[in-house]
């Protein structure tokens, strides 16, 4: 089953892709966050179509991205935080979703709306593939051209201390890390950070997608690889 729909919130619109098995029952579900370019739905759309027989699967566009109203320069990272409390509240509200198994999948900076949305509903599964963090200091910054200062070629903005990593620290559920091997953007110590600040979790794993860049959707193998490492995460 499958629909496609908008959510009111604040005189704003938000687009939900929503799916679910055909059959009556209670069924994990999984809730995808993109990145900052919200171009990560061929990817996620990927996963969707290939684990929709046996997960609930929502995917949504934040405010300013795609599909869903408003203007990127007039949110922040906070404001992606709320939009995102608010979609998962409608998910949980589905009478055919077994809360007791939700999974949050996040990209790029959708990994830090993931691991900070954990401070307020504990999942069974945490993905985090090509993770990115922010420093405090910015999760109320409008998200206008330069917002965010440094230079992505040398890797470095400002990511420390972060709010995700705290969140992080206190999640104690199961971690996954999809880390890709040529990523132009995340450098390798972050990944490792992310691993390192994970104290709490009952299980952590990282996996490398080969040769990938930080953007996979434009390579079948990448995306092969990626729904790989999920679901054997998931069925263990």
């Amino acid at each position: 089953m499958e629909e496609n729909f908008y959510l009111d919130f604040n005189n704003q619109k938000i687009f939900v892709h929503l799916t679910w098995p055909k059959n009556q029952g209670v069924f994990p579900a999984l809730i995808f966050f993109h990145g900052s370019g919200g171009s990560n739905h061929h990817s996620f759309d990927f996963l969707v179509d290939n684990l929709k027989e046996k997960f609930v699967c929502l995917s949504f566009d934040h405010l300013g991205h795609e599909k869903s109203s408003g203007q990127l320069r007039d949110f922040t990272l906070e404001d992606k935080l709320e939009q995102a409390k608010f979609v998962l509240k409608f998910l949980l509200e589905k009478e055919f979703v077994d809360k007791e198994n939700i999974s949050f999948i996040g990209s790029s900076m959708g990994a830090h709306i993931a691991c900070r949305l954990t401070e307020f509903f504990s999942p069974k599964n945490l993905i985090l593939r090509a993770p990115a963090c922010y420093r405090k200091d910015y999760e109320r910054v409008k998200m206008i051209p330069g917002w965010l200062p440094g230079d992505e070629e040398n890797k470095s903005w400002p990511q420390k201390p972060s709010l995700a990593l705290e969140s992080l620290r206190k999640f104690n559920g199961r971690l996954l890390i999809i880390e890709s091997e040529k990523d132009e953007v995340i450098p390798k110590s972050l990944i490792n950070d992310f691993f390192n600040t994970a104290v709490n979790v009952s299980q952590k794993k990282i996996e490398v997608i080969k040769d990938a860049p930080h953007k996979i959707r434009d390579k079948q193998q990448f995306l092969d690889d990626f729904l790989k490492f999920v679901r054997e995460f998931l069925n263990q």
